[in-house]
């Protein structure tokens, strides 16, 4: 029997042959080859299926401690290459096909029939073990039907299932059998609207008539960046009650010259989506003006800047912020940043924090340097920007570590509990520190000992990086004798 790792050589072995044929497409006929591609695209869907299988197989065997993580996911994004949402969704569809169909529910009002009954419900009543029996059917009938269906497909019918509520749960093993069997004669945008239906109908029949919350629960709001092309995308999925009350604010800007000036005796020729979206940006402006004394400016839009930034700017520059966007001078001054915001500025000569405008509360200042330090988690590989993250001490707080700059960095939610606090790399796992050279660059120590350190963009686009980085910038954060400092954009207020 020849061994995965054979199979997989007789993969590359074709693959490798494939490109060579495909290296100049000028000379290739489309008569030529026409059915043997078919047969690959038929046969690369069966690696869906085997992805699906590993992801279970990853999860199963705490794949995470290869990469000093307790997460699967982590693996397979840091040695398969994966993205965050793809590695999740490998081990949603191999939880579905693979895992053990959970217990059915008991029927409602508990059985009749003493404790012994009542804690068997799943396993030794006759009902029980039918329903358990028939869970199983359906998930080896979908995992069948798996074998052949496209990465597309797949994700099409795992992304439906996430909108199942939590009443419906039951009806999820059933669903995926129905789905993966119609994705073999269903276009994917027909097979979308097919499962949508489906769990549609499912959360129509589980849901409660005594519980209201049932949309609340699935609430969720999801940002989308494109920097290319300039253009974001806000998604919300909330309820009935709060899409009206959004809709009835907005639609207040729907007037002509409603929140562009009415005085100016212009003609308004936006489009009512204009409207709209222009309403939604002063709410939001006369929100953050109220709010801004009550916390303290934690919740305010901060931007990261060096001298060196300020004295080269143009319109096509851009500054980093704490929630992971960039925003050239034109967006700035469309925002209104007039001191409502706080500007962290870092020395060119030490690298350190040099100035602030208008300091908060220490905890707040903390942030905006950590900002201005690293721009996103500090995890190798990471772009979680600062908006998003925690704050965590390099030696926990709990073995004495301070609260101080020196001690502190941002990590995103799933990265600050991988880390190991006992900073022993026991289990394999890793941990943040200072870089022992002396760059003041922080990384993440491996078991072996070595420091990777985040070459991501965001972390690249810091001004603590940029200048840690210069030409004949300072690497260790001591001030150069020869160079003055910066002079100071914001000055401290007279005592």
């Amino acid at each position: 029997m020849l061994s995965v790792e054979s199979y997989v050589d007789e993969v590359e072995r074709g693959l490798t042959g494939l490109l060579s044929v495909f290296d100049d497409p000028s000379s290739v006929q489309f008569a030529g080859v026409m059915h043997a591609m078919e047969r690959l695209e038929r046969a690369v869907a069966a690696k869906t299926y085997l992805d699906a299988a590993f992801a279970y197989i990853c999860e199963r065997n705490d794949a995470g401690r290869e990469v000093g993580s307790p997460y699967a996911a982590e693996y397979l994004k840091e040695r398969l290459g994966l993205s965050a949402s793809e590695a999740y969704d490998r081990l949603g569809r191999g939880r579905q096909l693979f895992a053990p169909p959970a217990p059915p529910e008991p029927p409602a009002g508990g059985a009749q029939g003493g404790e012994e009954e009542t804690l068997d419900f799943g396993g030794g009543s006759d009902a029980g073990q039918e329903k358990k029996q028939q869970e199983k059917e359906r998930q080896e009938k979908a995992r069948k039907n798996s074998r052949d269906l496209s990465a597309e497909k797949a994700r099409i019918i795992q992304r439906c299932l996430k909108a199942l509520t939590a009443e419906a749960a039951s009806e999820r093993t059933s669903i995926l059998e129905k789905a993966t069997e119609a994705a073999k004669l269903r276009s994917p945008e027909d097979l979308r609207k097919y499962v949508e239906r489906l769990v549609a109908n499912a959360n129509r029949k589980h849901r409660p008539a005594a519980n209201p919350n049932a949309a609340w629960d699935q609430r969720t709001l999801f940002f989308q960046q494109d920097e290319a092309s300039g253009k974001y995308r806000i998604t919300i999925d909330t309820t009935a009650g709060i899409f009206a009350l959004l809709k009835a604010h907005v639609d207040a800007g729907l007037p002509a010259n409603s929140n562009a000036g009415a005085g100016s005796g212009e003609r308004d020729y936006r489009t009512p989506g204009q409207r709209r979206h222009d309403e939604l940006v002063h709410i939001l402006q006369n929100w953050e003006r109220h709010r801004q004394s009550d916390r303290g400016g934690a919740a305010s839009l901060i931007i990261s800047v060096t001298a060196d930034d300020l004295a080269g700017a143009d319109p096509t520059s851009s500054f980093q912020t704490n929630v992971g966007v960039n925003l050239p001078p034109a967006e700035m001054m469309r925002l209104g940043l007039n001191g409502q915001d706080f500007v962290l500025q870092l020395d060119s000569v030490t690298g350190l924090p040099l100035s602030l405008g208008r300091t908060r509360l220490a905890n707040v200042y903390q942030r905006i340097a950590l900002l201005a330090l690293q721009g996103v988690c500090a995890w190798e590989g990471c772009t979680r920007p600062m908006s998003e993250l925690e704050v965590h001490h390099l030696h926990a707080y709990s073995h004495g570590g301070d609260t101080d700059l020196a001690n502190l960095i941002g990590l995103c939610r799933t990265h600050h509990r991988a880390n190991n606090d006992h900073r022993d790399c026991r289990d394999g796992r890793r941990h943040v520190d200072r870089d022992p050279g002396g760059s003041g660059e922080v990384g993440v120590v491996h078991a072996d000992g070595s420091m990777h350190f985040n070459q991501t963009q965001g972390h690249t686009d810091s001004a603590g990086y940029k200048l840690r980085h210069r030409p004949g910038g300072s690497a260790t954060g001591t001030a150069r004798a020869a160079a003055p400092p910066d002079p100071v954009l914001f000055p401290p207020p007279p005592s």
